[in-house]
């Protein structure tokens, strides 16, 4: 029998976490489906097999995820007919963005174009709002359910396994096996920090061996693991945020990027929480367990494979529902139940309401794969050759009255001096430093100053003459400015031509960094009409589209322009490439 193919675009790992709860499907239905990236897939191969499903995310201004990028290209090319192949396409995006799902929709139609048949028709999930996945689960496989068996087909080439940090996740447990308990008591924070210690020198986990090579690349596929120089906080200690300056060291690898680009950091869960959810569960954390290709503790898949925070919809399957209360009972039924859940509660949170009674196998089987993290880089490869720093934000809030943490930022607060950390560089394709004589203006409170930073570094180290002018925002001055020293240095140098800082809480009313660019209206649209680029980093939902909207609100008022003229005086400035953004 022909294999369905299912076949993944991503940059954080959600698409790839749906992709083999679907796989996972099918084959426990009898109908085998081979899981690959986008970019694994060949062209030809597709009129072979039984169908193909495909489930991507979109990247930046509607680019392809870096897995997807060879496969797009090639299918937008055209020139191969694909009449024969059944075919069905999930779209992952958020709406707040210009492109949503663009590089889904792509392949949709540009299957369809080539002669492909879509067996079921595209959906799109709308950020964490899945219900669209759940119901395009349900038809793309009772329609393969439904299909007549095909006759078999010549064995295909075997597909290289994945590298140990993209696994593919176990496949559907054995039989229940009682495993000696873990202690019920609630682990100490003292063992939690000792484990935490340990896991920086275990060569089954962190490979030291790629530390050691010289001639790694990188890639997402193959991370370096970069050795920690110096870890930061850039706030005050009265302040009431954290935000961490790190530096890497990339001295002997080929390893090398630009301003502009992001760092992909593989991160680590909380020993704490692993030893916690291991209480709860009973489950023994030296347990053997197999994740795709290797066999490891249960503890180490945990801490380095799995996602023990964010709830996949696979976890409800293993709630007690006779001992859950009404919210759990309800999600385990409804859809919009369920999400409301998901978005209100951790497993954590789940395992202990569910009274959840279950095997190694069959808990890892339920979680989706930790995914890596990308931030925009803040230094210049310039200024800083055989380093790359990163500015990050600790995330920790309450919860359910409990104190939650952030996964990757907090696992980056933790590193010392000495630590490796599994790193690969994410190139940008429109976030690119502009001419050197171009002035520029760059609009990105608290962590969005990171690429900024870079661009300036990398400006005075080549003595471009064009001007800056940056616009930066945080709650207080006395605690919350970042780089402040360097940003008054460039200022005094002339290397900053104008910096204007909003501080939302120094004062009665908010100031962000939309009302000082209001204030400065005839400047930026001076600038503007001297050609300058724009440049914006930072929250998607609510900082840039704000900072959109008056940007408009300066073209029409001080262009004396129509709204609509407005907007396509703005479209214009798109088309010339001279907006950009880098939003989260």
């Amino acid at each position: 029998m022909q294999d369905v193919i299912v076949a993944y675009g991503t940059e954080t790992g959600n698409s790839e976490s749906l992709a083999e709860r679907l796989q996972q499907q099918l084959s426990a239905g009898g109908h085998p489906a081979r899981l690959m990236e986008l970019d694994d897939v060949q062209l030809a191969q597709l009129p072979q097999a039984r169908a193909l499903l495909v489930i991507t995310s979109t990247y930046g201004e509607g680019d392809p995820p870096s897995n997807a990028e060879l496969f797009y290209e090639t299918l937008m090319a055209g020139g191969r007919s694909l009449a024969g192949l059944s075919f069905s396409v999930c779209a992952l995006g958020d709406s707040e963005y210009e492109y949503f799902c663009k590089c889904g929709r792509d392949i949709d139609a540009q299957l369809e174009a080539l002669g492909a048949a879509r067996l079921s028709p595209r959906v799109e999930c709308d950020g964490d709002d899945l219900s669209p996945f759940e119901g395009w689960l349900h038809a793309v496989t009772s329609f393969i359910g439904a299909q007549p068996a095909q006759p078999a087909q010549p064995a295909q080439p075997a597909q290289p396994a994945p590298p140990p940090q993209y696994a593919q996740p176990a496949q559907p447990a054995p039989p229940a096996q009682h495993y000696p308990p873990a202690p019920q008591q609630s682990a100490p924070r003292e063992q939690a920090t000792k484990m935490a210690h340990v896991d920086q020198l275990t060569p089954s986990v962190a490979t030291p061996s790629q530390r050691d090579n010289p001639a790694l690349r990188g890639s997402k596929k193959n991370p370096l693991f970069a050795r920690v120089l110096k870890n930061m906080n850039l706030n005050h200690p009265q302040s009431d945020k954290e935000t961490r300056h790190i530096e890497l060291s990339l001295e002997g690898a080929e390893l090398s990027y630009e301003v502009g680009d992001a760092l992909g950091v593989l991160p680590r869960n909380d020993a704490y929480l692993i030893l916690e959810l291991l209480s709860v569960l009973g489950l023994n954390r030296e347990q053997k367990v197999s994740v795709g290709d290797e066999t490891m503790s249960l503890y180490f898949a945990l801490k380095y494979r799995r996602d023990v925070v964010k709830i996949d919809p696979r976890l409800f399957e293993l709630v007690n529902v006779n001992a859950a209360p009404p919210a759990l009972r309800m999600a385990t039924q409804d859809p919009a139940a369920r999400k409301a859940y998901m978005d209100e509660h951790h497993v954590i949170d789940l395992v202990k309401q569910g009274a959840v009674q279950t095997s190694a196998e069959r808990f890892l089987a339920c979680l989706r794969s930790l995914s890596p993290r990308l931030y925009s880089i803040s230094s210049s490869p310039k200024a800083h050759p055989g380093e790359v720093h990163l500015t990050v934000d600790v995330l920790r809030y309450a919860l359910h009255e409990t104190q939650r943490k952030g996964v990757a930022s907090n696992f980056i607060a933790e590193l010392e001096a000495g630590d490796h950390v599994g790193v690969y560089v994410q190139p940008t394709k429109d976030f690119k430093l502009c001419d050197e004589s171009a002035p520029m203006i760059m609009v990105g409170p608290g962590t969005g100053i990171a690429p900024f930073r870079a661009m300036l570094e990398e400006r005075e180290a080549t003595r471009a003459p064009g001007k800056s002018w940056l616009f930066f925002g945080a709650q207080r001055q006395a605690t919350d400015f970042l780089y402040q020293q360097e940003l008054s240095a460039w200022v005094q140098s002339g290397r900053l031509s104008q910096l204007n800082c909003a501080w939302s809480r120094d004062q009665d009313y908010k100031v962000y960094v939309q009302d000082l660019m209001h204030q400065h209206a005839a400047g930026i649209w001076q600038w503007l009409e001297a050609g300058a680029y724009v440049y914006i980093c930072g929250d998607a939902k609510r900082m840039a589209k704000d900072v959109h909207s008056t940007l408009l609100r300066i073209i029409s008022e001080q262009g004396r322009m129509s709204p609509q003229d407005a907007e396509e005086y703005m479209r214009r400035f798109k088309a010339e490439k001279r907006y950009r953004r880098d939003v989260y």
